[in-house]
């Protein structure tokens, strides 16, 4: 469709060519829509009319200056079309996060995605971008992550164009095929030579994970290395707006010019005067319980052109407890006696509190092996990581969101060897006070298989 409509109005063009002696009509790649993505021109022609009187050229240079203009409205259309037609967000069951981009040049930055896989085991991501939010026209490279890969992917673009603004998007397709698309973010290119003018590197920041988390406090980290510059004013930024902290750096040249605003954004200076490469760490209190708190490390300082800028790490964020009490009490496991106990199968029972604690995940273990069973909470910290070993170890889970006090759970393992000695336990993943993921277990129970 897009091509009969170009095709169209280059026709009415070439007409008022044939109408006037002389005339040359040809396309400018100067136009919009004429070079191609790699910035080739794949058609021109100029507006350049001659050998006419100057009533008809101005008549007719406004003629073809408005089929110009109706050209690149179409063309503007189609592409909000195009976004519209794209838009198959919410019809999957992962879910998929857009973060900041970082790491930004005059011509590339690293998109930055998060992925919940839910109930999933893999899926395909890949980050939308354009210069116009609803036309994110370009995809970058596909791949597949599974739940075993980590929840978070990047990807650089390069070949960008300086001192510009870029909107771009995280997507996650299932197995099924069906996508989620996240929020579009932007960003906008370095001037060319700006971070740079002498040669100097501008300070890098980096964000680290919280830790020491509690219902209403946490360690917030990260680091700075000023590289070529002095005097920088570090200082962290947190809330639960997550906008208001991804922001910092667009909305402020200086530290003095943050606003906080309540619960939503805080400040905190760590750094008056940093010269070098330092790490921080600062224990930030009053937090809401059971609130997503987002989080980034920035640092103020003056470049070559003697102005203030702000730069930040990438925003983190983290969940406080449930609870504003530092020892919340972990779950309780009890593994229970084996029911029907035969030749080469069992039936296993056991119970769990999660107590202060919810989002555990319930399995057993079970094998021949009773080293193996017994250490599953000090060798591992996560049902995914546990590795299976034939006779010796075998795992199977029975609940992957357990939020409640005293349940109860009912196995059944087959395949087992008979006239043999089964040593099992029950077991629960869930994230600790520091929001560390960590496996407790019942008692390691043992059962003989009949002849």
């Amino acid at each position: 469709m897009k091509k009969q409509l170009y095709s169209g109005i280059i026709v009415i063009l070439l007409a008022f060519s044939v109408m006037l002696p002389g005339t040359k009509v040809e396309a400018a790649c100067s136009q919009n829509g004429f070079i191609n993505s790699g910035g080739a021109c794949i058609n021109s022609f100029s507006s350049t009319i001659a050998n006419t009187s100057g009533s008809q050229v101005t008549a007719i240079q406004s003629y073809i200056a408005q089929l110009f203009l109706l050209l690149e409205q179409l063309r503007d259309l189609q592409a909000q079309l195009h976004g519209i037609g794209n838009n198959n967000q919410d019809n999957s069951d992962i879910e998929v996060t857009t973060k900041s981009a970082s790491n930004i040049d005059d011509d590339s930055a690293k998109l930055n995605g998060e992925i919940d896989f839910n109930d999933e085991d893999e899926a395909t991501v890949y980050f939308e971008f354009g210069k116009q939010s609803s036309n994110l026209k370009y995809d970058t490279t596909h791949f597949v992550l599974d739940d075993d890969d980590g929840d978070t992917f990047t990807h650089t673009i390069t070949s960008l164009d300086e001192d510009t603004k870029y909107y771009f998007r995280a997507v996650a397709e299932d197995e099924d095929g069906d996508k989620d698309r996240g929020a579009i973010r932007n960003f906008t290119t370095d001037e060319e030579g700006s971070n740079s003018s002498n040669g100097d590197t501008t300070p890098e920041v980096e964000t680290e994970d919280a830790d020491d988390i509690t219902g209403d406090s946490a360690v917030l980290n990260g680091e700075v290395d000023m590289n070529d510059f002095d005097n920088g004013i570090v200082f962290f930024v947190y809330g639960e707006d997550e906008d208001q902290v991804d922001d910092i750096a667009s909305d402020y040249d200086e530290y003095s010019d943050v606003e906080e605003d309540g619960d939503d954004l805080q400040t905190q200076r760590v750094d008056r005067e940093l010269d070098n490469y330092s790490e921080f760490s600062y224990e930030v209190s009053g937090l809401t319980v059971n609130t997503d708190i987002y989080f980034a490390l920035c640092v103020e300082y003056v470049d070559e052109d003697d102005d203030n800028l702000i730069t930040c790490g990438s925003t983190e964020n983290f969940e406080t407890n449930n609870s504003d009490d530092d020892d919340d009490t972990e779950p309780d496991v009890v593994t229970e006696d084996p029911i029907d106990v035969q030749e080469d199968s069992a039936r296993i029972k056991a119970s769990i509190d999660m107590n202060d604690f919810d989002n555990g995940i319930v399995f057993f273990v079970y094998g021949e092996d009773e080293d193996q069973v017994d250490d599953i909470a000090s060798d591992y910290d996560e049902y995914s990581d546990v590795e299976e070993d034939g006779d010796d170890l075998q795992k199977l889970k029975v609940d992957n969101d357990l939020d409640e006090d005293n349940a109860t759970y009912t196995a059944f393992f087959n395949g087992l060897n008979s006239d043999t000695t089964i040593y099992y336990t029950a077991c629960v993943e869930y994230k600790n006070n520091n929001n560390d993921q960590v496996l407790t277990c019942g008692d390691t129970e043992e059962f003989q298989t009949d002849n």
